[in-house]
Order: structure tokens, then C-alpha cells, then sequence
């Protein structure tokens, strides 16, 4: 590459138009990049977030500067998954860039401008030469020696008798014009008057009620009526081998001096974490145990006491992995000839952000087979609001579909429940909700216990859990199912409920989402953030909760 032009003065200029860098400008000056590689990894020159950009590939393409004098820049795809558009065409393999390009990244995937500061002569990109117009005729000058015609003015001469004659004729018409109105004005007020006696006295007339549909629920009426249905969830979880009941552990490997979490490189180009069980020789002690803890929200739906609540609340093994902080950066091997291979490369965590423990696809020293692993709650407890006793539940069934359980706690006694209502087919954006739970952010509330039992005599603190009521609008109904079969339409979340209720968070999962009228209508399960701060969040229509309390027939 020619190095006559002060390179550090010469930079490559990024505008994003969309995606997750929407309105961010990046610039690499030439000094320093030879080329500019982006795409999901971490490695990338510019990299994208792996969750919100998810169509970006990890190596998606990159940017070459091949020459200065002249100036020429090509852009290559890396074979990408889902190709490289310039200004809406889909390059082959590599296309040259010219200031102005708008580059997206896959079909519905982020944009951006390609710049070039300062502007660089000879560096533009060819168009086509437009037809010229021939000018308008010039208008035509008029000569100063020109005479020019004025019209002659008509000087209408007028006596003084006539004036005096028509003044007369105008005062005359103006007092004739004011009896008039003053006899019109007279007979308006006798009218009015005699019908003030003689009218028929009006009956009273009853105010029609409003339709029930005008009679809305506020949040607060709505919080009382329901404060006793929505239930705290506690719970702790684990992988285990089927075979024998073994707990399974992430293996983690000496690597120099200190020990790094392993992974492995499937054959479809995915990774996951390399599973052993509590026996494997080759286990360590530094390996982590695959489960977690979390707490979760749910409500009442039968008087003996089943709930809805989230999937990943109540079965956490069937939805993506929360890897510990320590388990990166990884060490990735691959498999070859049946034998794990140690490579060189460092895995990140959005690398392997979507991974979910009951679909391993590797165990121990080979390929898993199905159902040789199986998650297992050590415990599911459930509190009521305002009580400090937990309350043993049991996963009774779990959807197929979508992001929801229900689980079933054993009481004598009848439990109120909640009124659900299906109305995905006619609910519409900007409707009021309220959305009920038990947020982690909020602050814990306890209780001193002092022990009854002379065998256990110890006072002890027990958490009190409080419902919290938030309330919004929906901002947006997402049908994904609906519309699946459209090549022009996707949705990443299936079909949901975008919500502008943010004043919430993990832990509210689970939670019921009211509409005025006191009728669950969803059921809270995710939030989404951009590095921005921007913050919205989802609700699963009810409709998959009430699939599972029925036997309904899908063929």
C-alpha cells in the first residue's frame, strides 16, 4: 500500500443507522488499520451485540483500504450467513466502497454509512451524466424609447344638486332600516315571553349508565382484588445423569498455572461446555455444578391450587444458561478422530449465550443421546403475599411452545385464583395494563420469629414477600406465529406483548398482566435493555398458559 499522504490524517468513517450501535459513529484511521473486520465476535475491529444483532455472523465481513493513490476500498464477506447488501445489493464475494454506501448486514440486519474523512479527491463514485435542459427564453426587454400607451381616466363630473339629492336618499334608507329592526326585536322578546307561560313543563329524563365496557378498574382496584392470587417462587436447581442420578459438572482444565472452563466445538459450528459427571476420573475439583438458584412469580388459576408461572422459572434447564463469570474466557477444544483437541481459541460468553442445558449434545467422552440428562428441582417453594410460610410445589406441566409452566401446591383448604380472558385476536396497542409480581430490585421485608417448638427454641428472621403492582400501556402486539409462513416477516420472541412497564425486573417472571377490566391477559417473562439505557419489556399471551390446563388436540 503506497505511503505518500499523511495516513493520520486520513480515517474511515462509520455511521450506524440501525441495530444495536444505532446513532454511533466509529472511525479507524488509516495509520492503523490495514483492514477492518466486524461481525459478533469480540475479535472484530467492530463488533455487534451478540443478542439484539443476532444476525450478524461471528466473522461477518471485512473492509480492505487496497490502495491511496488512487484511493480504493473493497468490501469481502466473509461467508456470512446471511450476506452483505451495498445500497440494497447483495454483493458475491467482495464489492468496492465509495463515501455515501449504506451497508446492511443481512436482509433485516443492522445499517450503516461508509465515510471517508477528509474528502478525498478522485475518490467518488461514477454516475451517469444528465440530459441538460434548455434554459427558458430570456423575457424580452422593453426599450426606454418605447411609448408606452396609458390608459385614459374617466373624470365623471358631477353637480352639486345630484350629491345633495343622493344624500338625502341614504339618510332616509338608514332610519327606515333601524324601525325595522327595533319592531323585529319587540316581537322576538313577546314571543319568548308567552311561550315561558304557556310551554308544557319538560319532564325529567334519567341518564342512560355507561356500557360495562366504560367501567375501567384502576391499578389500585385492581392490585386488592388480586393481591391474594399472585405468589412468590423460590427455587434450586440441577443437571443430572439419568442413568445412575449423578450431578453433572462443567469440566474445568489446568491451563498453565491456573484452571479454565472447557468447551467444546460441535459439528454444526456451535459450542457448548463440556459435561461430566460427579465420577469421571478426569473431573477436577474446580468444575462447576450445572444449576442455579432464583426466585420468580406466579398466580393462582384453580381452586386446588394450580399456577401459571414462567418456563424458566419453574424448569430453568430448559431455557438458556446463566454461566458464572469465571467460566470465561474458555478454552475451546474440538473433536477429532473421537478424541478432544485443545485449539488456541478463547471463548467469550456470546459465544455460547444461547446455550440450554436439556439440549446437550455432548457428555462425558461422547455424543449425548436423549434423555441421558434431566433437570431436577432440589426445591420449588411457594409464599403467598404477606406470609412467612413456603409452601412445597411440584412442576405439573410445561409448555411446548413458549416461555411457560404450571405448577401445583397441595393445600385442604380452596384458593381464590384470577379471571383469565383470551384476547389476543382483538387486543390493541396502547391499551392500560398492570403487570403484579415480586421484582428481586425491590427491597426484602422480614419478620422476627420467635419459636414455639421446645425443640427448637432459636429466633430467626424470615423473609416477608409483598406484591408490587406496575402499570402501563402496551406498546406493541407482536404475532410471530400468525405470520410465520411470510418470507417478508419474522419474530425473534414468537408471539408476545411489548410493554412500556420497566419499573420492574428479574424475579417479576411470572407475573400476571391485568387489563382494565381485571382479566389476565398475559403473563410477564422478559425485559430488554440497549447500551443506551433503553429499556422495554414482554408479556406470553394467555392463550399458551390456558393450553395447559386442558387436553385441547393440536391435529
Amino acid at each position: 500500500m503506497k505511503t505518500s499522504k499523511k495516513l493520520s490524517s486520513i480515517r474511515i468513517v462509520i455511521r450506524h443507522i440501525s441495530g444495536s450501535k444505532t446513532n454511533q459513529i466509529d472511525e479507524f484511521p488509516l495509520d492503523h488499520f490495514k483492514e477492518i473486520t466486524f461481525g459478533r465476535a469480540l475479535s472484530n475491529d467492530l463488533s455487534f451485540d451478540p443478542e439484539i444483532d443476532d444476525v450478524v455472523s461471528r466473522e461477518h465481513g471485512k473492509v480492505t483500504i487496497d490502495s491511496l493513490e488512487p484511493m480504493h476500498i473493497t468490501m469481502h464477506d466473509l461467508g456470512s450467513k446471511n450476506g452483505i447488501y451495498i445500497n440494497g445489493e447483495k454483493i458475491e464475494n467482495s464489492m468496492e466502497l465509495f463515501p455515501g454506501d449504506v451497508v446492511k448486514l443481512g436482509i433485516n440486519g443492522p445499517e450503516f454509512q461508509f465515510d471517508v474523512f477528509p474528502k478525498q479527491k478522485n475518490y467518488m463514485k461514477k454516475t451517469k451524466v444528465m440530459e441538460t435542459m434548455s434554459p427558458p427564453p430570456k423575457p424580452t426587454k422593453v426599450s426606454e424609447s418605447m411609448p408606452i400607451e396609458k390608459e385614459p381616466v374617466k373624470v365623471e363630473k358631477r353637480g352639486v344638486g345630484k350629491e345633495t339629492v343622493e344624500k338625502i336618499v341614504i339618510q332616509s334608507q338608514k332610519k327606515t332600516r333601524t324601525i325595522w329592526l327595533s319592531a323585529i326585536a319587540v316581537g322576538l322578546v313577546l314571543l319568548i315571553g308567552i311561550g315561558y307561560v304557556f310551554w308544557p313543563e319538560t319532564p325529567e329524563v334519567e341518564v342512560p349508565k355507561l356500557p360495562e365496557k366504560y367501567n375501567k378498574m384502576t391499578p389500585a382496584e385492581i392490585a386488592e382484588a388480586n393481591s391474594d392470587k399472585v405468589v412468590y417462587i423460590e427455587a434450586g436447581w440441577k443437571m443430572t445423569y439419568t442413568v445412575t442420578g449423578e450431578d453433572v459438572y462443567h469440566l474445568y482444565l489446568k491451563d498453565g498455572k491456573t484452571y479454565h472452563a472447557a468447551f467444546l466445538l460441535m459439528p454444526d459450528g456451535s459450542i457448548e461446555p463440556w459435561l461430566v459427571k460427579s465420577s469421571d476420573s478426569y473431573k477436577t475439583p474446580q468444575s462447576q455444578l450445572i444449576g442455579g438458584l432464583h426466585t420468580g412469580s406466579g398466580f393462582v388459576v384453580s381452586e386446588e391450587g394450580f399456577i401459571l408461572t414462567n418456563r424458566h422459572v419453574a424448569a430453568s434447564w430448559m431455557t438458556s444458561y446463566n454461566f458464572p463469570r469465571e467460566a470465561f474466557p474458555g478454552i475451546l477444544y474440538k473433536i477429532e478422530k473421537g478424541k478432544p483437541v485443545k485449539t488456541k481459541y478463547k471463548v467469550q460468553p456470546q459465544d455460547v449465550f444461547q446455550w440450554v442445558p436439556i439440549n446437550a449434545k455432548f457428555f462425558g467422552r461422547g455424543y449425548a443421546s436423549a434423555k441421558i440428562l434431566e433437570g431436577k428441582n432440589m426445591y420449588l417453594d411457594v409464599t403467598f403475599n404477606g406470609n412467612d410460610l413456603r409452601i412445597p410445589a411440584t412442576v405439573a406441566r410445561i409448555s411446548n411452545k413458549h416461555d411457560v409452566s404450571m405448577i401445583k401446591v397441595e393445600l385442604p383448604e380452596s384458593l381464590p385464583k384470577v379471571r383469565l380472558k383470551d384476547r389476543h385476536a382483538d387486543l390493541k396497542a396502547g391499551e392500560q395494563v398492570v403487570v403484579m409480581g415480586y421484582p428481586a430490585v425491590s427491597p426484602d421485608e422480614y419478620i422476627k420469629q420467635n419459636s414455639q417448638d421446645v425443640f427448637n427454641r432459636n429466633p430467626h428472621w424470615i423473609k416477608v414477600p409483598t406484591v408490587t403492582v406496575t402499570n402501563g400501556n402496551i406498546s406493541k402486539v407482536i404475532n410471530g406465529n400468525n405470520k410465520m409462513n411470510s418470507n417478508k416477516y419474522f419474530s425473534s420472541f414468537g408471539d408476545v406483548y411489548q410493554l412500556t412497564i420497566n419499573a420492574t425486573g428479574g424475579g417479576n417472571s411470572g407475573g400476571p398482566m391485568f387489563d382494565a377490566d381485571g382479566n389476565v391477559i398475559g403473563i410477564y417473562f422478559a425485559g430488554r435493555q440497549d447500551y443506551n439505557g433503553t429499556k422495554i419489556s414482554f408479556a406470553v399471551p394467555i392463550k399458551y398458559g390456558i393450553e395447559l390446563m386442558g387436553t385441547k388436540k393440536i391435529l
